[in-house]
């Protein structure tokens, strides 16, 4: 666990580091973007001309300097994840294997990344399997958890698909149980 605290410590550091090493590209950027709407005087010949925008504006060093700092990021990922498998599974734990078990023990709604959140949809979807809620009765409490949460316009399409998707997906893990048990087989 240790190795999982001092790896996030260094993330931390790699973050506010890249921050602080990027913002002359970012200067740059908004130079060149100040320049371009001085030039122009309309909206709709800013809109016919935005793509010459990109042209002068020089991404590859930011680019670059991004991509060593995620492939670091990466590494110190690998090695905190490694060093935590092993911990908790003994030496030699394959990296996959840890990924395939925090990945199977996730729980995510597409677009949506505050924990809050994610652990109040979750929750409701419980109660929804435990208590054998409806369908309209799940569109009911997941909408006024979403405008809590700062999403407004959430179409009963998608939360819909939330629902099933993941009430399926639990049905589907207990059915796989069930027929990989040593006496099933």
């Amino acid at each position: 666990m240790k190795a999982a605290v001092e790896g996030q410590k260094r993330i931390d550091s790699l973050a506010e580091s890249s921050i602080k090493d990027a913002v002359s590209f970012f200067e740059n950027f908004i130079e060149k973007i100040l320049d371009f709407i001085g030039g122009v005087s309309s909206l709709e010949e800013a809109s016919e001309s935005i793509s010459r925008l990109y042209l002068r504006i020089d991404h590859r060093d930011l680019g670059s300097h991004l991509g060593r700092a995620l492939l670091e990021a990466d590494r110190i990922g690998a090695a905190s994840v490694s060093s935590f498998a092993e911990a908790a599974w003994g030496p030699g734990m394959p990296f996959k294997e840890a990924v395939d078990y925090f990945r199977a023990k996730a729980f995510s709604v597409v677009g949506i990344a505050k924990a809050d959140l994610l652990g109040e949809v979750k929750d409701e979807i419980l109660k929804a399997m435990e208590s054998g809620t409806t369908l309209e009765e799940f569109r009911k409490s997941a909408r006024e958890i979403f405008e809590r949460g700062g999403y407004t316009e959430m179409s009963p399409y998608r939360i819909d698909t939330i629902y099933r998707t993941n009430l399926q997906t639990a049905y589907q893990a207990g059915r796989y149980r069930q027929m990989t048990d040593p006496e099933v087989l």
